[in-house]
């Protein structure tokens, strides 16, 4: 991995934990939002209404994944923008392959990991 796609690598996934972050917390304010007068009505506990948003979060990350993942490229593709940064890498390169594997590095690492880690198990 050379340094420009670990640094584009970096910067998207730190994009992506923020937007992640942001949405899934706006999903469980409104499901929350939603599901209080269930929790009136049937006179839950208050134990309950904070282990809600917490046993659901699998689901609400699950459901806003993909949105996320789509809104992080775009949030790196402006900040490298921004700051130049897109104009330099185009033209040191003659193709714009490492922002195109920007967003699959993490992911190919940790399959490669896992499959490394699975092989050392045998």
């Amino acid at each position: 991995m050379t340094t420009l796609d670990r640094y584009i690598s970096t910067l998207f996934l730190r994009n992506l934990a923020f937007t992640l972050l942001a949405l899934v917390s706006l999903y469980a304010l409104i499901e929350f939002i939603e599901k209080v007068d269930d929790f009136i009505e049937n006179q839950a506990a208050l134990i309950n209404y904070l282990l809600f948003p917490i046993y659901n979060l699998p689901l609400m990350i699950s459901n806003t994944l993909p949105m996320a993942v789509l809104l992080g490229a775009f949030a790196t593709i402006g900040d490298l923008s921004r700051t130049n940064q897109l104009t330099a890498v185009k033209h040191s390169s003659p193709d714009l392959q490492p922002l195109a594997d920007a967003p699959r590095n993490p992911g190919n690492r940790v399959h490669q990991e896992r499959a490394n880690h699975q092989k050392t198990q045998k």
